[in-house]
């Protein structure tokens, strides 16, 4: 299903990467994690505009200077937008390649479960070189839109001061019918004004 990109690809690669990196118990039952997620409502086929702020941004073990200097960094970051065409075919898969998605690679879904329209999901991920990552994600999604709030707690080497804390929200909306011809990639660049 297409959701995966729609929602992903308008995360900047670091941070999808970085959200990918934490240790984690046995995983749930996935038969019951691709279930909860089938009960979502499907989103309708069309072409969905989605837009990722990042919202947070910390380095609580770093000095005060490498966290100030991170932190002004990360301020200069203008919202992502992308847009990308959703099939038919993977409307009908509905949420279910997204969240079997999370289980990939080094990562395990610690939880996720569904509710209506809400969902909340745990990951824990394992990176080369020893960092972890662990994400913990709420939403809601609808048959014309979705939403996300993500929060990333990393840890390694690499990190000033050992650990950092990334917060972001994506929000996804339909906004027409797929062109004839659908793009190639996703279309990022910055958000619109207003």
């Amino acid at each position: 299903m297409q959701l995966r990109p729609r929602l992903c690809l308008c995360v900047p690669p670091a941070l999808l990467l970085a959200a990918l990196a934490g240790c984690a118990p046995d995983p749930p039952d996935e038969q019951e994690i691709l279930a909860s997620a089938a009960s979502l409502p499907k989103p309708q086929p069309g072409l969905y505009r989605s837009t990722t702020r990042l919202t947070a941004y910390d380095l609580p073990l770093a000095s005060p200077q490498e966290a100030a200097a991170m932190r002004e960094r990360f301020a200069t970051l203008e919202p992502a937008v992308a847009t990308s065409c959703l099939t038919p075919r993977q409307a009908e898969e509905g949420w279910v390649t997204l969240v079997r998605s999370l289980g990939e690679g080094t990562c395990q879904v610690e939880r996720f479960t569904a509710d209506g329209e809400g969902m909340q999901a745990s990951v824990a991920c394992q990176a080369p070189g020893g960092g972890t990552s662990r994400m913990a994600m709420t939403g809601t999604a609808g048959t014309t839109s979705s939403t996300m709030e993500i929060r990333i707690v990393q840890q390694g080497e690499a990190i000033p001061g050992g650990e950092q804390t990334i917060s972001m929200a994506i929000a996804s909306q339909r906004v027409g019918d797929c062109p004839a011809e659908p793009p190639a990639a996703p279309q990022v660049g910055p958000a619109p004004d207003g």
